[in-house]
């Protein structure tokens, strides 16, 4: 995903950031911080909070929470609020989006695909009635 200098932070003892990372936005690179979460239930606002709060360690200026559930709806409103740093939230729907359009963890299976021909019992019903 372009991302460089890529750090996985310890973990025990991560200040609520899983991931370091630069990334080229156009002319400049600027630096993120990336806090995961498996869970089924909606990951909300003080987990958002905690990794803003976050950044300044980390001299980093956008976040990101990735989810393997959904966000509550206070987590949504707040991610791009006016005067703060941006936080981009990525739920388990889009993670598997992402997943797959960056081949990770995921392999392309072919399958084949049988389907019944329905005329073809139409017409050997005929065919009894006729003999």
């Amino acid at each position: 995903m372009n991302y460089q200098n890529v750090t996985v932070t310890s973990p025990s003892n991560d200040k609520g950031v899983d991931v370091v990372a630069d990334i080229e936005l156009g002319i400049t690179s600027v630096r993120e911080v990336v806090q995961a979460k498996r869970q089924k239930t909606n990951t909300q606002r003080p987990v958002l909070d905690a990794l803003r709060g976050s950044l300044y360690r980390f001299q980093a200026v956008r976040g990101t929470i990735i989810t393997t559930g959904n966000f509550s709806k206070g987590t949504v409103q707040v991610a791009f609020e006016a005067g703060e740093l941006p936080i981009t939230l990525i739920n388990g729907e889009k993670l598997v989006d992402l997943l797959i359009e960056y081949g990770l963890g995921v392999r392309n299976r072919t399958i084949e695909l049988l389907e019944l021909d329905a005329d073809a019992f139409v017409q050997s019903e005929e065919s009894l009635d006729d003999g």
